[in-house]
């Protein structure tokens, strides 16, 4: 084994090892000091790198040299992760617990190997932050944080997420497990420390606090008293959040006061982008029109706040129809009273040219899109819950795809449902449309893919046809 290793670097400059011979040099000390060293100036692959760290065999001080490498691999690693949402979480998930392994392990070795601590320091901590940046609003994020925890004074590590203690992380990393009000208790204590330290709503602990937050809304076991708690944590610490993550509080907190059939605290909406009070207030956050549009806007009646609460997202025997994109003449349908110059330059133009461009992304992202609204449908018909979340994920999906065609093809539907309905006012399932609507007008809210223009146009589409159901 070590000859062949050695006769591989003097004639080919490199060690190849993989799964068949790794034991081999695992058991021959020349031929892993040639690895080890040859991996300084060339690629290694992570795994390799990962079952020989793992190897407790191993001299310490060798394994402490993999580790950097290790490090260093996993790093760029993560930064090429595909971020197509379902692969993304996944795949977060295993990193994170496998950068959770392996800190321990190299906890049981760090007295052995001070000499290589200096530089193990710099790149887990190039490695630590990675990860943060990467799996942000992971809801397992929490195992980083208190992972990292261990390692504050050895290598000097500053991060927001540390304000919280040892005991409160592993709290909110047991989460699933853990009682509702243990974690609202910890999620209060986090935004406690985010207002009086004045973090950003795009700080780490921030977020780490809200993707908790979020999770108790659901929870199975999530009681009146648990309810009242929410309802206290966001009524104090309301400013702490963005204005997307608001919006979404407050859907899940008029959902809890319904399901409880609590009052909800008027107060609470003061703050947020619905100006007026729980039940009369309009959603203005929805139309962002400019210039002229914003007169001819303030004309009409807007989507009524109340009457979200007045629908449910599941309807039964509703007659089902399905459209696809490229079997309608896109060119007409605009309204007359939209005079932006957005409007005037001719979306069906610039969407034939892109489709003629890229007939296969397009495709693709029209497919899926199909897919998608069929789904929805056929969830409202039968009186199956719609999770907006699972909706925020398969848009942001074929964002990553394509955010212009993803544009086009919903300027689309969103147009095409209001013309459809004016046809068939007589047998067109109004309800089942008016349920799948407001749930993508939710999602689309907190989506980031449509520029200032696109989505003004797409929700000027939705709110007409929210309109055109309920008038």
């Amino acid at each position: 084994m070590s000859r062949s290793i050695i006769e591989d670097i003097i004639l080919k400059d490199k060690i190849i090892v993989d799964e068949s011979n790794i034991r081999s040099l695992i058991e021959n000390q020349l031929a892993l000091g040639c690895f080890i060293a040859s991996i300084q100036t060339t690629d290694a692959n992570l795994e390799i790198l990962w079952i020989l760290f793992m190897e407790k065999s191993i001299d310490k001080a060798m394994r402490g040299v993999i580790l950097i490498k290790l490090l260093k691999v996993a790093k760029a690693y993560v930064e090429n992760i595909d971020n197509s949402f379902q692969h993304f979480k996944n795949l977060g998930v295993k990193v994170i617990y496998d950068f959770a392994r392996l800190s321990d392990e190299l906890l049981t070795i760090a007295d052995d190997i001070s000499a290589l601590l200096d530089l193990i320091s710099s790149v887990y901590k190039d490695y630590f932050f990675t990860l943060i940046n990467k799996f942000t609003v992971n809801d397992s994020l929490c195992v980083v944080a208190s992972t990292g925890l261990k390692f504050q004074n050895m290598f000097n590590i500053e991060s927001s997420l540390f304000k919280l203690s040892y005991s409160d992380l592993l709290i909110l990393e047991n989460w699933k497990r853990q009682s509702v009000q243990e974690i609202l208790e910890v999620v209060e204590k986090g935004c406690k420390i985010v207002y009086e330290n004045n973090l950003n709503p795009a700080d780490p602990l921030s977020i780490l606090v809200y993707v908790i937050f979020q999770t108790e809304f659901k929870n199975y076991r999530l009681n009146k008293s648990d309810a009242h708690y929410i309802e206290k944590i966001i009524r104090v610490y309301i400013n702490n959040f963005s204005k997307k993550q608001k919006a979404r509080l407050e859907q899940m907190y008029e959902e809890i006061c319904k399901k409880f059939s609590i009052d909800p605290d008027y107060q609470i909406f003061r703050f947020s982008n619905r100006k007026n009070d729980y039940y009369s207030g309009l959603n203005e956050k929805n139309i962002r029109y400019t210039g002229r549009n914003r007169e001819i806007s303030s004309q009409r009646s807007r989507w009524d706040f109340r009457k979200r609460g007045q629908i449910s997202n599941c309807f039964q025997n509703c007659e089902e129809h399905d459209y696809d994109y490229c079997d309608y003449d896109y060119s007409h349908g605009y309204d007359n009273q939209r005079d932006s110059s957005y409007y005037h330059s001719n979306i069906y133009e610039s969407c034939m040219s892109f489709k003629n461009n890229n007939p296969e992304i397009f495709e693709k992202v029209n497919n899926r899109a199909q897919s998608i609204m069929v789904n929805l449908r056929n969830k409202a018909k039968f009186n199956e819950f719609i999770d907006e979340n699972e909706l925020l994920f398969q848009l942001q999906e074929l964002a990553m795809i394509s955010p212009i065609a993803l544009f086009y093809i919903f300027e689309f539907y969103s147009r095409k449902e209001k013309d459809y309905i004016h046809s068939r006012k007589d047998k067109y399932p109004i309800n089942v449309s008016l349920s799948i609507w407001v749930v993508i007008k939710n999602v689309i809210e907190k989506c980031d893919f449509l520029n200032e223009d696109e989505y003004n146009i797409i929700m000027d589409n939705i709110c007409h046809l929210l309109e055109s159901i309920t008038a």
